[in-house]
């Protein structure tokens, strides 16, 4: 993994956004009740919200007209387009609108992760591709907890939108940084 460029890249942007793009669901029941100011019901919808969303990513991504060849373009465009979004996300305190703004983020997260996964499987050897899969799991899964106990304590110390906008920050640059010294992840179809 490490000695292929795009590879590497992959991991590192699968990374990034498992540690600042996603970890913005653990304070979110607080932002709902402090910043939205509302109950229970409301977290399940906008919940529901980024679900319908995620739903809705994995229809475009099936859609191999709108898939195929455009890989790359897609990847580059979520790693833009969620951290913006979650960063209108973090300063809205109007219901109906994060909602709407839970949709995007949850088409971002599908759109995302699955065309990571999808690009890794389909440039690595078979007799590697166990490895380099665990590699990618271990970054999903694994570094988030520290994403997650980092925007939870500065959650808790600057405001919960401000965390949430400082974790979507660098997400965008770090993601951007990757893709600036790998340009040819815009080009993987």
């Amino acid at each position: 993994a490490a000695s292929h460029n795009e590879i590497s890249a992959l991991i590192l942007l699968s990374l990034v956004f498992s540690v600042f793009g996603i970890s913005y669901s653990t304070i979110l029941p607080a932002f709902v009740e402090k910043t939205l100011h509302q109950g229970a019901t409301a977290y399940g919808w906008v919940n529901a919200a980024t679900g319908l969303g995620a739903v809705t990513g994995a229809l475009l991504l099936a859609n191999h007209r709108i898939s195929h060849g455009r890989r790359g373009k897609m990847l580059v465009m979520t790693n833009i387009a969620f951290p913006l979004i979650l960063i209108a996300f973090s300063f809205t305190s109007i219901y109906p609108l994060s909602l709407l703004l839970a949709y995007g983020l949850g088409i971002g997260f599908m759109v995302q992760f699955t065309t990571i996964n999808t690009l890794l499987q389909t440039r690595v050897e078979d007799s590697f591709r166990g490895r380099v899969m665990g590699l990618y799991t271990l970054t999903f899964f694994g570094f988030a907890p520290f994403g997650n106990l980092l925007i939870g304590f500065l959650g808790e110390k600057l405001g919960l939108g401000i965390a949430m906008t400082f974790f979507a920050v660098c997400s965008l640059i770090l993601s951007r940084l990757v893709l600036m010294k790998t340009p040819g992840v815009q080009k993987l179809y």
